[in-house]
């Protein structure tokens, strides 16, 4: 494995390990506990390595969800985990500052030159970090915070139903 694939692979490793402290942290006031567990990934651009899942038990250890790892190698972000639950899943990804960009060029008749130009496909991507993509037709994505977190567990499960 190429410095650069290790790399890759060790910053998309922390980054699930910070949403994890994040999302343990979040989870007692709910009466819920969470648990890591190994599993393996392959990616075609990264190869095989080992990475945690996240699961999210309740009362008498049943469980409500998982946080999976999906992958560092996403096209448009850095990272990749889907919470999944009996009712479904949501994708989380971890996106650089100002999301995923289009960039574009166009020839200027009057300068005989190229303007380039770009622009974000996603509003709301202030800073760094997990979010959640809230409509891919308008381009929304929300922060991953406790609130919303807690919204999407109720979503893929039936935790608070």
């Amino acid at each position: 494995m190429t410095a650069s694939k290790k790399t890759r692979i060790d910053d998309f490793l922390a980054r699930l390990s910070s949403l994890y402290r994040d999302v343990r942290s979040w989870l007692p006031e709910k009466g819920l506990e969470a648990e890591t567990k190994p599993m393996s990934l392959t990616e075609e651009i990264l190869g095989s390595y080992t990475a945690q899942s996240l699961e999210i038990e309740g009362p008498n250890h049943r469980g409500i969800a998982t946080l999976r790892p999906i992958g560092a190698g996403i096209l448009g972000a850095l990272g990749r985990a889907d919470l999944v639950g009996t009712r479904g899943s949501q994708v989380i990804v971890y996106l650089a500052k100002g999301g995923p960009q289009i960039r574009f060029s166009y020839r200027n008749a009057a300068a005989k030159e190229f303007d380039r130009h770009h622009r974000s496909m996603l509003q709301g991507v202030e800073k760094e970090g997990w979010y959640w993509i809230e409509d891919r037709r308008l381009g929304r994505a929300r922060p991953l915070d406790k609130q919303l977190f807690s919204d999407l567990l109720r979503e893929v499960s039936d935790y608070g139903r």
